[in-house]
C-alpha cells in the first residue's frame, strides 16, 4: 500500500544508465569485448533487435544503436578520448504493468542482467530514476517526497535517510544520490525528478535532444567518476610514507655502514655490506622515480576532470546541492593529496641522490659478461639509409661482418649502459627495402644467425598523429614515438556487420625495456633528457646533414586537397619545447600502407589510439615473438601521413630515433644472452 501512495507522487518512471569503461591501451581489447557482449544482453534480456535510425549523422564517436520494437528501451555506445560510453534506457512499459512492484525496481532488475557483472575496466557506473513529479509532490518539501519514494526505489544501494541530505537543483530539476558517500565508490544512483512539463529539460539534460550526443550529466558524471577511479587507482597502490621510509632506512644504513668502515685506518674501502645497501637504495630511487612521475601523470589527468566537470554543467551556478557539492570537496581534496604525495616523493629521491653523490662513484659489484665480443645479445634493424646511418654514428667499436648463406650486413658494435666496463654487444642491420614482410624476414635472420640476441630494436622514421584539439596528444615533425603500448596490426581484422574489429591481440613489447622507457619519462619530468646531448653532438660533428629543420617547415594542413595551413598548439600546452623534439609513450600502428591520405589517418589513429603509423613494427614484433625475442620499436617523426608529405624531416626523425635508443639502452641493465647462447655463425670481418 506504501508503493501504491507513493507511485502518485511520481509519474513516467525511467530509468538510464551510463556505464563508462576504459577503451584505450591495454583495455582496448576488453573494451572490445564489452561491447559485444552488452550487445548480445540486451537483445536477450530488452529484446533490443533494431537499430535507431540516425537523422542528420553520421555523428562521430557513436559505436552502437539499439532499441526495441516498443522503442520501451534504447541503447546507445559512444567511444571518446579513450572512453567507452554506453547508454541504456528503459521506459515503463505499458505491457508489463505490475501494481505489485514499482516500475524503477522491475526495470533496475532487467538492467543487472545487462550490466550488473561488467567490471573489466570499469571507470564508473551511474544509474538515474528518472521521473516527472506530480501535482501531489510539487505541495511537499523536497525531504518529504524523497522519504515517501524511497518505497518505489530498489532497496539495494540505498543509504538510510539520503532523503535528508539537501536535494540538488540543475536546469530545472531536482535530484538525490542514494548511494553511500564513499570517495571511491564505483557505482552511483540518483533520483532526478523534473515539473510536470518538464519532458524536454529531463531528456536533454540526462538522455537526449534526439540526436546522438553525449548529454551534459552524463558527461559530468563520466568526469567524477574519472576522479574516483583515479582515487580507487591510488588507494590500491603501495603507500607513498612506505616508499619514502624505505629511501630513509636505506639512507641511514648506508650512513652506519660508511661510517663503521672510516673508523679504520686508510682510506675507506667499500664493503659488500655497502655495495648491496647502494644497489637496493638505488632501486627505491628508481621505484621513487617512477611513482612520482605516474603520480604527477595522474594529478593532471585528476585535475582536468574536476575542470572538465564544472564545464560540463554549463552556467547554472555550477550545480547546487549535496550532490555537487561532495564532487567538488571530492576533486579539491585529491588534487591535495597529490600534491603533497609527488612533494614527497621528490624530497625522498633528492635524499638518495645526495647519498649517491656523496659515495662517489661507487658500483655494485659485478660480474663482467662473458659474452664474446662476436656474440651480441641486441639487434637492431633499420629499414632506409637514413635509419641506418643515424644508427651507425651512435656505435662504437663498430666492426662490418657477413655471415655464411645470410645474404645481409651486419655491423658489430657496442652502446654504453649503465656499468661503464659491461657495454651492450649490438648488432646492426639495414633491410633490403621497406615493409612488414622484409623486417619479418630481417628479424628471423638476424636472430638464426646471431643466436646469442635476446632483443630486437627496430629503429627509424613514421609518420605522426597529429591532434591539435587534444594539446597532450599532439606530434609534431621531428618528435619521437616509442611503442611502450605495443604494436596494433591496424589491417589484420575481421569485417563484421557493424564494422571492422581487430582479428586478434599483438604480441607484446619488451617488459624490460618498456620499464626503462618509464625511466627516462622520470628522468625527463626532473630536466634530464639525455638524448637531447646525443642528437645534437652527433647532428653537429658526426652528420651535419641531419640537422633539425627549420620550424617554420613543420606545416600542418586543414586536408589534403587544402592549403590551409592549421596552426599548432601553444607549446605550454602540448609540451613540447622550442628547438627539440617531444617523447611520446603509446600505441604505433602497423601495415603494409604508406599513407598519404590525412582522413584515413585520422580515422585510423582515432579508432586505435596510435601515436604514430609505420610499416615494419608488425614484422618485427610478430617475427621477434615467434623466434622467442623481446622487442621494441622505436620511431622519429618524418611526416604526418597525408598528402603533403615530403622528405625534409626524414634526416632529423632517424636522428631523433636513434639518439633516444642509446640513451635508452644507457639506462638498461646488461641483458643475458638468449637461452645462455654464447656461439654464433661463422662470421667474416668485411
Amino acid at each position: 500500500m506504501k508503493t501504491t501512495a507513493a507511485a502518485l507522487l511520481v509519474a513516467e518512471q525511467e530509468l538510464v544508465a551510463h556505464l563508462f569503461v576504459v577503451a584505450d591501451g591495454r583495455s582496448r581489447d576488453g573494451a572490445g569485448q564489452t561491447i559485444d557482449l552488452l550487445i548480445s544482453r540486451a537483445e536477450e534480456h530488452l529484446r533490443m533487435t533494431d537499430p535507431i535510425p540516425l537523422n542528420g549523422g553520421p555523428f562521430d564517436g557513436v559505436v552502437a544503436l539499439r532499441q526495441s520494437p516498443d522503442r520501451d528501451a534504447q541503447m546507445v555506445m559512444r567511444k571518446e578520448n579513450g572512453v567507452l560510453r554506453v547508454s541504456i534506457l528503459l521506459a515503463a512499459s505499458k505491457s508489463a504493468v505490475d501494481e505489485h512492484e514499482a516500475p524503477w525496481r522491475r526495470m533496475d532488475r532487467l538492467l543487472d542482467a545487462v550490466i550488473g557483472d561488467v567490471t573489466d575496466g570499469l571507470i564508473g557506473v551511474a544509474r538515474l530514476y528518472l521521473g516527472k513529479r506530480t501535482e501531489k509532490s510539487l505541495v511537499m518539501e523536497p525531504a518529504e517526497t524523497g522519504a515517501a519514494i524511497a518505497a518505489l526505489l530498489p532497496e539495494s544501494g540505498q543509504e538510510r535517510g539520503w532523503w535528508q541530505r539537501p536535494s540538488s537543483a540543475v536546469h530545472g530539476l531536482t535530484a538525490w544520490e542514494l548511494t553511500p558517500r564513499l570517495k571511491t565508490r564505483t557505482e552511483r544512483r540518483i533520483v532526478v525528478l523534473a515539473a510536470p512539463d518538464g519532458d524536454r529539460e529531463l531528456s536533454v539534460w540526462t538522455w537526449s535532444d534526439g540526436r546522438p550526443l553525449f548529454p551534459p550529466f552524463a558527461r559530468y558524471l563520466e568526469h567524477v567518476a574519472k576522479v574516483r577511479y583515479q582515487a580507487r587507482v591510488h588507494a590500491c597502490a603501495t603507500p607513498v610514507s612506505e616508499l619514502c621510509e624505505r629511501i630513509d632506512g636505506g639512507i641511514l644504513e648506508l650512513q652506519g655502514l660508511v661510517n663503521a668502515g672510516r673508523r679504520t685506518n686508510g682510506p675507506f674501502v667499500p664493503t659488500d655490506a655497502v655495495s648491496r645497501g647502494l644497489a637496493t637504495l638505488r632501486a627505491d630511487q628508481t621505484q621513487v622515480a617512477t611513482r612520482a612521475a605516474f603520480l604527477k601523470t595522474m594529478h593532471r589527468t585528476v585535475k582536468i576532470a574536476n575542470t572538465s566537470a564544472q564545464a560540463a554543467l554549463g552556467g547554472d551556478a555550477a550545480g547546487q546541492g549535496a550532490l555537487f557539492h561532495d564532487d567538488r570537496e571530492l576533486g579539491a581534496w585529491f588534487e591535495r593529496q597529490l600534491e603533497d604525495d609527488i612533494s614527497y616523493l621528490e624530497s625522498a629521491y633528492e635524499g638518495a641522490a645526495r647519498m649517491n653523490e656523496s659515495l662517489g662513484m661507487l658500483t655494485v659489484p659485478h660480474t663482467p659478461a662473458q659474452t664474446p665480443a662476436a656474440d651480441p645479445v641486441l639487434g637492431i634493424v633499420t629499414a632506409m639509409p637514413e635509419e641506418f646511418a643515424a644508427m651507425y654514428v651512435m656505435l662504437q667499436d663498430r666492426t662490418r661482418v657477413n655471415i655464411a648463406n645470410d645474404r645481409a650486413d651486419y655491423i658489430l658494435g657496442t652502446l654504453p649502459g649503465p656499468e661503464p666496463d659491461t657495454p651492450h654487444r649490438v648488432v646492426l642491420t639495414l633491410l633490403g627495402d621497406v615493409g612488414n614482410d622484409l623486417a619479418a624476414d630481417g628479424c628471423a635472420n638476424l636472430a638464426r644467425s646471431f643466436g646469442s640476441v635476446a632483443l630486437i630494436l627496430m629503429v627509424g622514421i613514421a609518420a605522426g598523429v597529429p591532434d591539435p584539439e587534444h594539446p597532450e596528444r599532439h606530434v609534431r615533425l621531428g618528435d619521437i614515438v616509442v611503442s611502450t603500448w605495443g604494436i596494433v596490426d591496424y589491417d589484420h581484422v575481421i569485417d563484421r556487420p557493424g564494422g571492422a574489429v581487430l582479428r586478434q591481440p599483438f604480441p607484446r613489447p619488451s617488459r624490460l625495456l618498456a620499464h626503462r622507457a618509464n625511466w627516462l619519462a622520470a628522468e625527463e619530468l626532473q630536466g634530464r633528457r639525455p638524448w637531447e646531448e646525443l642528437l645534437a653532438r652527433a647532428a653537429e660533428t658526426d652528420l651535419p646533414e641531419f640537422a633539425r629543420p627549420d620550424a617554420a617547415t613543420d606545416q600542418l594542413f586543414l586536408a589534403d586537397e587544402s592549403a590551409h595551413i592549421v596552426p599548432h598548439p601553444d607549446m605550454g600546452l602540448s609540451g613540447h619545447r622550442p628547438g627539440w623534439p617531444k617523447v611520446h609513450y603509446g600505441h604505433i600502428g602497423s601495415a603494409d600502407r604508406s599513407l598519404r591520405n590525412a582522413r584515413v589517418r585520422a580515422d585510423v589513429a582515432a579508432r586505435y589510439n596510435l601515436r604514430a603509423l609505420e610499416m615494419e613494427g608488425k614484422g618485427i614484433g610478430n617475427s621477434g615473438f615467434a623466434n622467442g625475442l623481446e622487442w621494441l620499436v622505436i620511431r622519429g617523426i618524418s611526416d604526418y601521413g597525408d598528402n603533403h608529405t615530403g622528405s625534409l624531416w626524414r634526416k632529423y626523425a632517424s636522428l631523433a630515433a636513434a639518439s633516444y635508443t642509446r640513451a635508452l639502452l644507457a639506462v638498461c641493465p646488461p641483458v643475458a644472452p638468449r637461452g645462455g647462447h654464447t656461439g654464433t655463425a661463422r662470421a667474416s670481418a668485411g
